[in-house]
Protein backbone atom coordinates (compact mmCIF):
# COMPACT_ATOMS: atom_id res chain seq x y z
CA UNK A 1 0.00 0.00 0.00
CA UNK A 2 1.50 3.76 -0.91
CA UNK A 3 1.43 6.28 1.32
CA UNK A 4 -0.85 8.30 -0.13
CA UNK A 5 -2.98 5.29 0.29
CA UNK A 6 -2.27 5.02 3.96
CA UNK A 7 -2.61 8.97 4.30
CA UNK A 8 -6.06 8.56 2.77
CA UNK A 9 -6.90 5.74 5.11
CA UNK A 10 -5.94 7.44 8.21
CA UNK A 11 -7.52 10.40 7.15
CA UNK A 12 -10.87 8.63 6.46
CA UNK A 13 -10.71 6.97 9.57
CA UNK A 14 -10.13 9.96 11.76
CA UNK A 15 -12.65 11.85 10.00
CA UNK A 16 -15.01 8.98 10.29
CA UNK A 17 -14.24 8.59 14.34
CA UNK A 18 -14.72 12.79 14.47
CA UNK A 19 -18.19 12.25 12.73
CA UNK A 20 -19.12 9.72 15.48
CA UNK A 21 -17.74 11.76 18.46
CA UNK A 22 -19.86 14.86 16.95
CA UNK A 23 -22.35 14.15 19.98
CA UNK A 24 -20.46 13.47 23.59
CA UNK A 25 -21.37 10.48 24.81
CA UNK A 26 -25.53 10.16 25.51
CA UNK A 27 -26.03 8.57 29.29
CA UNK A 28 -28.80 9.38 31.98
CA UNK A 29 -26.98 8.09 34.92
CA UNK A 30 -27.44 9.53 38.07
CA UNK A 31 -23.92 11.41 38.08
CA UNK A 32 -24.88 12.81 34.62
CA UNK A 33 -28.48 14.37 35.97
CA UNK A 34 -29.61 16.75 35.73
CA UNK A 35 -28.44 17.98 32.69
CA UNK A 36 -25.84 20.85 34.04
CA UNK A 37 -25.09 23.37 31.24
CA UNK A 38 -24.51 22.49 27.73
CA UNK A 39 -23.09 24.24 24.64
CA UNK A 40 -25.17 22.45 22.16
CA UNK A 41 -28.65 23.20 23.47
CA UNK A 42 -27.49 27.06 24.15
CA UNK A 43 -26.24 26.85 20.35
CA UNK A 44 -29.58 25.25 19.34
CA UNK A 45 -31.64 27.81 21.33
CA UNK A 46 -29.30 30.37 19.34
CA UNK A 47 -29.92 29.33 16.17
CA UNK A 48 -33.77 28.60 16.41
CA UNK A 49 -34.13 32.21 18.20
CA UNK A 50 -32.30 33.71 14.77
CA UNK A 51 -34.54 31.60 12.59
CA UNK A 52 -37.90 32.47 14.44
CA UNK A 53 -36.30 36.60 13.67
CA UNK A 54 -36.26 36.11 10.31
CA UNK A 55 -39.58 34.87 10.15
CA UNK A 56 -41.02 37.87 11.54
CA UNK A 57 -39.18 40.07 9.32
CA UNK A 58 -40.37 38.12 6.52
CA UNK A 59 -41.63 34.84 5.77
CA UNK A 60 -40.26 34.32 3.08
CA UNK A 61 -36.58 34.30 4.89
CA UNK A 62 -37.41 31.07 7.06
CA UNK A 63 -40.49 29.39 6.60
CA UNK A 64 -39.47 26.41 8.86
CA UNK A 65 -39.32 28.54 11.77
CA UNK A 66 -42.66 27.83 12.53
CA UNK A 67 -41.65 24.31 13.74
CA UNK A 68 -39.01 25.75 15.79
CA UNK A 69 -41.95 27.11 18.62
CA UNK A 70 -42.75 23.74 19.12
CA UNK A 71 -39.34 22.48 19.56
CA UNK A 72 -38.66 26.00 22.36
CA UNK A 73 -41.89 23.86 24.70
CA UNK A 74 -40.44 20.40 24.23
CA UNK A 75 -37.49 21.58 25.30
CA UNK A 76 -38.71 23.77 28.31
CA UNK A 77 -40.87 21.05 29.51
CA UNK A 78 -37.80 18.40 29.33
CA UNK A 79 -35.94 20.75 31.37
CA UNK A 80 -38.35 21.88 34.06
CA UNK A 81 -39.12 18.33 34.08
CA UNK A 82 -35.85 17.52 34.66
CA UNK A 83 -35.47 20.26 37.37
CA UNK A 84 -38.35 18.73 39.57
CA UNK A 85 -37.22 14.81 39.11
CA UNK A 86 -33.85 16.05 40.34
CA UNK A 87 -35.41 17.81 43.33
CA UNK A 88 -37.63 14.73 43.90
CA UNK A 89 -34.78 12.47 44.15
CA UNK A 90 -32.49 14.59 46.31
CA UNK A 91 -35.19 15.25 48.88
CA UNK A 92 -38.23 12.89 48.48
CA UNK A 93 -40.43 15.01 47.13
CA UNK A 94 -40.91 18.57 45.53
CA UNK A 95 -40.73 22.18 47.02
CA UNK A 96 -42.95 23.70 45.09
CA UNK A 97 -42.23 26.86 46.96
CA UNK A 98 -38.61 26.62 45.70
CA UNK A 99 -39.75 25.82 42.14
CA UNK A 100 -42.04 29.16 41.91
CA UNK A 101 -39.47 31.30 43.36
CA UNK A 102 -36.63 30.44 40.96
CA UNK A 103 -39.18 30.91 38.09
CA UNK A 104 -40.24 34.00 39.86
CA UNK A 105 -36.46 35.40 39.93
CA UNK A 106 -35.72 34.30 36.76
CA UNK A 107 -38.60 35.36 34.91
CA UNK A 108 -40.39 38.62 35.92
CA UNK A 109 -37.23 41.23 36.61
CA UNK A 110 -36.71 41.28 32.82
CA UNK A 111 -40.01 41.67 32.07
CA UNK A 112 -40.56 44.17 34.77
CA UNK A 113 -37.82 46.22 33.25
CA UNK A 114 -39.50 46.07 29.80
CA UNK A 115 -43.10 46.76 30.67
CA UNK A 116 -41.63 49.77 32.73
CA UNK A 117 -39.76 51.75 29.88
CA UNK A 118 -42.90 50.10 27.74
CA UNK A 119 -45.13 51.98 30.01
CA UNK A 120 -42.85 55.23 30.13
CA UNK A 121 -42.33 55.52 26.47
CA UNK A 122 -45.88 55.21 25.78
CA UNK A 123 -46.70 57.79 27.92
CA UNK A 124 -44.55 60.44 26.39
CA UNK A 125 -45.65 59.39 23.26
CA UNK A 126 -47.94 57.56 22.73
CA UNK A 127 -51.51 58.82 21.34
CA UNK A 128 -53.81 56.03 23.15
CA UNK A 129 -51.97 55.80 26.42
CA UNK A 130 -54.81 54.00 28.12
CA UNK A 131 -55.07 50.70 25.70
CA UNK A 132 -51.21 50.37 26.21
CA UNK A 133 -51.50 50.24 29.86
CA UNK A 134 -54.05 47.55 29.40
CA UNK A 135 -51.66 45.98 27.27
CA UNK A 136 -48.78 46.49 29.69
CA UNK A 137 -50.99 44.71 32.09
CA UNK A 138 -52.04 42.01 30.36
CA UNK A 139 -48.14 40.85 29.32
CA UNK A 140 -47.53 41.71 33.59
CA UNK A 141 -49.46 38.76 34.04
CA UNK A 142 -48.83 36.66 31.67
CA UNK A 143 -52.26 36.80 29.96
CA UNK A 144 -51.13 37.19 26.13
CA UNK A 145 -51.83 34.16 24.88
CA UNK A 146 -55.63 34.28 25.75
CA UNK A 147 -55.98 37.80 25.51
CA UNK A 148 -55.14 37.89 21.73
CA UNK A 149 -57.90 35.39 20.67
CA UNK A 150 -60.85 36.10 23.16
CA UNK A 151 -60.40 39.73 23.36
CA UNK A 152 -58.11 40.61 20.28
CA UNK A 153 -58.49 44.65 21.37
CA UNK A 154 -56.35 46.56 22.92
CA UNK A 155 -52.85 44.81 21.34
CA UNK A 156 -50.43 46.72 19.08
CA UNK A 157 -46.84 46.13 20.61
CA UNK A 158 -46.69 43.63 23.21
CA UNK A 159 -48.45 40.46 21.09
CA UNK A 160 -44.91 38.24 20.81
CA UNK A 161 -45.50 37.43 25.26
CA UNK A 162 -47.94 35.35 23.60
CA UNK A 163 -45.08 32.63 24.20
CA UNK A 164 -44.13 33.96 27.69
CA UNK A 165 -48.15 33.48 29.01
CA UNK A 166 -47.66 29.88 27.68
CA UNK A 167 -44.37 29.65 29.59
CA UNK A 168 -45.65 30.84 32.85
CA UNK A 169 -48.78 28.63 33.11
CA UNK A 170 -47.28 25.57 32.02
CA UNK A 171 -44.59 26.33 35.35
CA UNK A 172 -47.53 26.99 37.22
CA UNK A 173 -50.16 24.03 36.70
CA UNK A 174 -47.15 21.64 35.74
CA UNK A 175 -45.09 21.04 39.46
CA UNK A 176 -49.01 20.34 40.56
CA UNK A 177 -49.96 18.20 38.00
CA UNK A 178 -46.20 16.02 38.03
CA UNK A 179 -46.66 15.83 42.13
CA UNK A 180 -49.87 13.70 41.29
CA UNK A 181 -48.43 11.85 39.16
CA UNK A 182 -45.65 10.46 41.11
CA UNK A 183 -47.69 10.38 43.89
CA UNK A 184 -49.81 7.33 42.25
CA UNK A 185 -46.92 5.98 39.93
CA UNK A 186 -43.74 7.18 41.29
CA UNK A 187 -40.98 8.10 38.32
CA UNK A 188 -42.13 5.13 36.44
CA UNK A 189 -42.71 4.10 32.50
CA UNK A 190 -46.28 4.60 33.64
CA UNK A 191 -45.88 8.23 34.65
CA UNK A 192 -43.94 8.46 31.16
CA UNK A 193 -46.84 6.28 29.34
CA UNK A 194 -49.39 8.50 30.90
CA UNK A 195 -47.84 12.01 30.51
CA UNK A 196 -47.75 11.27 26.79
CA UNK A 197 -51.58 10.15 26.65
CA UNK A 198 -52.37 13.77 28.05
CA UNK A 199 -50.27 15.06 25.25
CA UNK A 200 -52.36 12.97 22.72
CA UNK A 201 -55.18 14.29 24.43
CA UNK A 202 -54.39 18.08 23.77
CA UNK A 203 -53.10 17.09 20.28
CA UNK A 204 -56.81 15.56 19.66
CA UNK A 205 -58.44 18.93 21.20
CA UNK A 206 -56.25 21.33 18.83
CA UNK A 207 -57.84 19.16 15.80
CA UNK A 208 -61.11 19.55 17.09
CA UNK A 209 -60.59 22.85 17.38
CA UNK A 210 -59.06 23.38 13.73
CA UNK A 211 -62.05 21.40 12.32
CA UNK A 212 -64.27 23.62 14.37
CA UNK A 213 -63.28 26.35 12.62
CA UNK A 214 -60.90 28.01 15.30
CA UNK A 215 -59.14 31.15 13.88
CA UNK A 216 -55.14 31.48 14.23
CA UNK A 217 -54.35 32.98 17.39
CA UNK A 218 -57.17 30.29 18.91
CA UNK A 219 -54.81 27.54 17.40
CA UNK A 220 -51.42 29.09 17.70
CA UNK A 221 -51.08 31.16 20.92
CA UNK A 222 -52.72 29.35 23.79
CA UNK A 223 -51.61 27.17 26.26
CA UNK A 224 -54.20 24.37 25.39
CA UNK A 225 -53.56 24.26 22.10
CA UNK A 226 -49.26 24.45 22.85
CA UNK A 227 -49.45 21.80 25.51
CA UNK A 228 -49.26 18.74 23.75
CA UNK A 229 -45.05 19.62 23.19
CA UNK A 230 -44.69 20.65 26.45
CA UNK A 231 -45.79 17.28 27.82
CA UNK A 232 -43.87 15.58 24.68
CA UNK A 233 -41.17 17.13 26.91
CA UNK A 234 -42.07 16.15 29.70
CA UNK A 235 -42.63 12.70 28.92
CA UNK A 236 -39.19 12.49 27.52
CA UNK A 237 -37.18 13.68 30.47
CA UNK A 238 -39.18 11.32 33.05
CA UNK A 239 -38.59 8.11 29.94
CA UNK A 240 -34.47 9.11 30.14
CA UNK A 241 -34.76 8.93 33.88
CA UNK A 242 -36.38 5.32 34.10
CA UNK A 243 -34.07 4.37 31.09
CA UNK A 244 -30.83 4.74 31.13
CA UNK A 245 -29.54 4.75 27.78
CA UNK A 246 -25.69 4.18 28.60
CA UNK A 247 -27.03 0.55 29.02
CA UNK A 248 -27.43 0.23 25.38
CA UNK A 249 -24.89 2.15 24.01
CA UNK A 250 -25.53 1.06 20.15
CA UNK A 251 -28.86 2.64 20.47
CA UNK A 252 -27.79 5.55 22.08
CA UNK A 253 -25.47 6.12 19.29
CA UNK A 254 -27.99 5.36 16.76
CA UNK A 255 -30.15 8.00 18.06
CA UNK A 256 -26.96 10.79 18.54
CA UNK A 257 -25.95 9.73 14.90
CA UNK A 258 -29.87 10.42 13.58
CA UNK A 259 -30.71 13.13 15.69
CA UNK A 260 -29.05 15.82 12.81
CA UNK A 261 -30.47 14.52 9.74
CA UNK A 262 -33.77 14.37 11.16
CA UNK A 263 -33.76 17.62 12.25
CA UNK A 264 -32.97 18.68 9.08
CA UNK A 265 -35.44 16.26 7.04
CA UNK A 266 -38.22 17.79 9.29
CA UNK A 267 -36.99 21.41 9.11
CA UNK A 268 -37.04 20.64 5.07
CA UNK A 269 -40.36 19.36 5.28
CA UNK A 270 -42.03 21.90 7.41
CA UNK A 271 -40.81 24.73 5.15
CA UNK A 272 -41.75 22.72 1.56
CA UNK A 273 -45.59 22.35 3.89
CA UNK A 274 -45.47 26.02 4.32
CA UNK A 275 -44.03 27.44 0.74
CA UNK A 276 -46.52 24.84 -0.99
CA UNK A 277 -49.77 25.10 0.60
CA UNK A 278 -49.53 28.47 2.48
CA UNK A 279 -47.45 30.74 0.69
CA UNK A 280 -45.28 33.90 1.29
CA UNK A 281 -48.16 35.53 2.54
CA UNK A 282 -51.14 34.75 4.77
CA UNK A 283 -53.29 37.43 4.36
CA UNK A 284 -55.70 35.56 1.93
CA UNK A 285 -58.24 33.58 4.31
CA UNK A 286 -57.20 30.09 2.31
CA UNK A 287 -53.96 30.63 3.12
CA UNK A 288 -54.81 30.86 6.85
CA UNK A 289 -56.77 27.67 6.98
CA UNK A 290 -53.45 26.14 5.29
CA UNK A 291 -51.43 27.81 8.28
CA UNK A 292 -53.89 26.34 11.12
CA UNK A 293 -53.61 22.80 9.10
CA UNK A 294 -49.55 23.01 8.95
CA UNK A 295 -49.38 24.28 13.00
CA UNK A 296 -51.31 21.15 13.63
CA UNK A 297 -48.70 19.04 11.47
CA UNK A 298 -45.61 20.47 13.19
Amino acid sequence: MSSLSVAGTTAARTFAARAGGFFPPWTTSRAAYPLGYMAALDGARGLMTLGVLLAHTRMALFQGAMVYMDIFFAMSGYLITSLLIADYEKRGSISLKKFYVRRLLRLYPALATMIIAFVVICWGYSTDFHARLTEAAVTFFYLMDYWRPFVGTGVKYLGHTWSLAVEEQFYLLWPLIFIVLLRIWGLSAKTATVILGLAAMFWSWRIWLAASGAGIPRLYDCLDTRADALLIGCALAVSLKVIDLAAYPKFAAFCARALLPLAAAGLAWDSLWIRNFVGITTSHPCSLRYLAQSSLSA
